[in-house]
This record gives structure tokens, sequence and C-alpha cells, in this order.
């Protein structure tokens, strides 16, 4: 594996000096050079043991799961320095078969663990056409999950998630109730909670209250209303109190609404808004966690709202809660987000609980003249519970080939030195279809300010060294092109 150093040595107060190491990225379908199918929204899931779980929608033919829509999974017990085979994780992958209209589907999967050996994948299946192999789940989509004791190796087989499989418009003058982008998440007390979008209209959360054996039929935490809902996401504090945020847009983009509990999952608030106090964020993204160390909520979002002179380009805004009901200290996570013309988008982060965190985005390239036009994966750093991010630094493309359109980064936090990220890409070298990347990075010392800017060298910084240590090679802010710094 190539490593490479990003060294920082700062003149002014906001600069200091920091590593930060990145892997080169790998395919995660290694059929993806020459293919023509389909894998993309990938999630992730690891424990501090060094378990790692990956799991992401292919239609490609492999280990029989015919050209359908299906759940793959790869797994790594060693942090992520060797991968398991591809391998179906739906248990009908190997007899379900296209519809006959619109096509059977298993998508959108999600993955989340207790770190004490109970894996969950959640996914939305189903065909509209009404061609289903699993009985009384109706001629819509709906959420299925299954779980793992074996750190992935091993499945159940999958199910509905809750009654609402079986009440929800399964035909007749409805429209087909359509369950998708579910997102999942345990407080490693027994207790987990699924949420998810019914058609774009309305948020449900479903629960489990003795570890997956049952779950709910679902409630509804989203306000009535004709906007669209978006990017659903769930997290708790490891024990009572949970969160589900949501974009709530009459167009792509809106407002990132919440409601909270704080009676483990069993009654919830009325919504209320994380996001830029005002009428309309323009915002989408949303992503929330607890951090135990620091004892705060906090959540990231993107939007192209202009104000603190942010500019209208797409910009990730960090903010913080005590309680998870009251949200304040609304800030942009990058500095230069007030000089850049960039678009930075996805955010999704992550923290070890012991004060470093991570974000990763995918972050426009076209603007500033990069080596790779399009988008790329970029993450960004702190070592002081968020006080402060350094970068973004790009995390790159395959070595042999530019990998195109980046999207849906996922942090894989493991609770050691090195973390991964893994993420969708389309188009480039691995042609029209979309792929599956990863890689691993890490970082010590204190990053601090600013590594880039439009004028070529950081602001407030002397120097900005990349260095290859396998042979020494040196990049430096020298040959930067238009000051977007990729190691």
């Amino acid at each position: 594996m190539k490593n490479f150093i990003a060294i920082i040595i700062g003149l002014a107060s906001v600069c200091a000096y920091g590593q930060v190491s990145i892997g080169d990225p790998e395919l995660v379908n290694a059929w993806g050079i020459n293919d023509t199918a389909t894998d993309g929204a990938p999630s992730a899931a690891a424990n501090q043991n060094g378990d790692i779980v990956l799991v992401w929608t292919t239609d490609q033919d492999v280990a029989g799961m015919g050209e359908d829509p299906d759940i793959a999974v790869i797994r790594s017990n060693d942090f992520g320095a060797s991968w398991s085979q591809p391998a179906p994780l739906n248990s009908h992958a190997l007899t379900d078969t296209p519809g006959l209209i619109t096509g059977e589907a298993d998508k959108n999967a999600d993955i989340a663990t207790d770190g004490k050996g109970t894996w969950v994948a959640a996914w939305s299946y189903g065909s509209p056409d009404g061609n289903i192999d699993i009985p009384d789940s109706g001629p819509d989509f709906d959420i299925y999950f299954s779980v793992s004791k074996t750190n992935g190796r091993l499945w159940t087989p999958a199910a509905p998630l809750g009654d609402k499989a079986t009440t929800d418009n399964p035909g007749g003058a409805q429209a087909p109730a359509q369950d998708d982008f579910p997102r999942i998440a345990t407080n490693g007390q027994g207790t987990w909670i699924c949420a998810y979008v019914e058609t774009f209209g309305t948020v449900f959360v479903s629960r489990s209250a003795d570890n997956t054996f049952s779950w709910d039929e679902g409630q509804i935490v989203s306000s009535a209303g004709g906007n669209f809902k978006f990017d659903p996401v769930i997290a708790s504090d490891g024990k009572r109190t949970w969160i589900c945020a949501w974009a709530d847009a009459p167009t792509t983009t809106g407002d990132i609404l919440y409601s909270v509990s704080t009676n483990d999952g069993v009654d919830w608030s009325l919504p209320g808004e994380i996001g830029i106090p005002g009428p309309f964020d323009e915002a989408r993204n949303p992503d929330v966690i607890y951090n135990p160390s620091a004892g705060r909520w906090f959540a990231t979002f993107s939007s192209t709202l202009d104000i603190l002179g942010a500019g209208t380009d797409g910009d990730i805004w960090f903010v913080a809660s005590p309680d998870g009901l009251t949200w304040t200290g609304h800030s942009l996570l990058l500095d230069q987000s007030t000089s850049d013309t960039s678009n930075e988008t996805q955010p999704d982060f992550a923290t070890d609980n012991n004060g470093n965190w991570a974000v990763a985005m995918i972050r426009e390239t076209t603007v500033k003249g990069a080596q790779s036009p399009g988008t790329d994966v970029a993450v960004a750093i702190s070592k002081d519970n968020g006080l402060n991010f350094g970068g973004p630094f790009s995390i790159g493309d395959l070595p042999n080939g530019e990998s195109g359109t980046d999207e849906i980064p996922v942090i894989i936090g493991t609770g050691s030195e090195r973390w991964g990220v893994a993420w969708q890409a389309t188009g480039g070298d691995l042609g029209a279809d979309t792929d599956i990347i990863r890689t691993s990075f890490g970082f010590t010392g204190s990053i601090v300010g600013r590594v880039e800017s439009l004028s070529g060298a950081p602001i407030g910084c002397a120097t900005v060294v990349a260095t290859n240590l396998n042979d020494n090679s040196r990049y430096s802010a020298a040959n930067n092109a238009n000051g977007f710094f990729r190691i």
C-alpha cells in the first residue's frame, strides 16, 4: 500500500502541524473495471476489535445472485488490511428474479453494530409489479432486515421490519407505498431503531426493544404537508435519548428538521429545526451523532444559503446541542468556505470518542482546475473534539484510473489509528456504470486551520508538502493546481 504524509508547517496561529496518511483507493467490487453492472449506495459499520462489514446494492451476477439488484456484503477482521470475497446478504438473492415490469429489487442497505456481536442490516425490498418471492408484503417496497452474530459471515433470513409491510397499501386503488432509504442505529443496550421514508412524503421510525427479535409497526415523526422528505438519519446517545433528522424540502433542498425521543424511542417530539435559523436553509444531507467524551450532540449538513460569507456554493455546516433539544453555534465546518466557490456536499462524520473526528464529503473539483474534473471524496479532520477542523484532504482516485463522479461517502471509524472511507463512483476510466471504492487514512499531531486556498498556498501557512513514504517523492504547494491540495 502506498502512503503519503502531508506536512503542514505554520507561521500564523491558525496553522499548526499535522500528518495525514492515505492509502491507495481500491475497488470493492473487483469486477468494476470491465463490467456494466450498477454497484452503489454503500454503508459500513465497525467495532473496536478490527471487524468491519461493508454492504452495497449490486445487479452484478456474482455468486449466483442474478442480474436483479441485491445486497452484497464483504467483511474484514483485521481493521481493513484484508477483505473477504463479495457474497449475497439477502437470503433470497439466489432465488428471486427481475420483476415483469419495473423489476424486483433489494436496494439502499444500511448497517449498524452494537459492538457486542450483533450486526443488523436493513434495506428496501419489493417490486411495484407484484412479482415478489416473500409472501404477504404486497406489490410495493418495504423495509426488510437481517441479523448477523458472526461479524457479517452468516445472516438470518430476510424478514419484514415490523408489520407495516403487510398493511400499507398492498394494492387496490391507492398507489403502493414505497418505503426506502432506511437508516438503522442502536443504543448498545438492546434497543434498535430504523428510520426511513415512505414515498418521499413521510418519515417513519420503527423500534425493537428486544435486540431485533420483534419490531413495532412504526410511527410517523415528520410533520404533515406537501414537502418532500429526504436523507433520514437516526442516532442514539447510548442511553434513552434518540434523534431522527431529515431534509424537508419543496423541491430538492430545504430545511433540516428533527424529532427527539427521551424515553428510548417510545414517544417523539414535534419536529423542530436543526438547520440554519430562518425560513429556508437550501439544505440537504444531515448527519447526527452523540459524542460521550464531549457530552454533546453534533450535526452536520450541506447548504447553499449565502450567509456568514459562505456564498451560494455548497458548504458544510456544523452545529452542536447539549441535550438534543436546542441547537446553537451554527458555523461553517471549513475555513475556506468563505473564499472558495466549489461545492462541498454529502457530509458523513464519525468520532472515536477520544477527541478525534473525521468528516467525509463530496467536493467539486472543476472550479479549482484540479487534475480530476468532476467530484472527489475529501476528508476534514479534528483532534480537539470538533473545535477546529483541518482540510479537506482529497482522498484521490484509483491508481490505474480516474473514478469520475464520486458520491455517497461513508466514514468507517474502527477505534484504531486507521480510519476507512468508502464511496460510490460513476464514469471516468471505470466506465459509465457505478462502482464502490474504499481506502483508509490516519492522522497524527495537531491538525488546525486551512490546508488550501484559492491563491495556491494555504492562508497563514509557509509550506505544504506531501511525501510518498515509499520513494520520498514530494508534492508541494508550489505545483498545487489553483490551491487544490491533492494527497
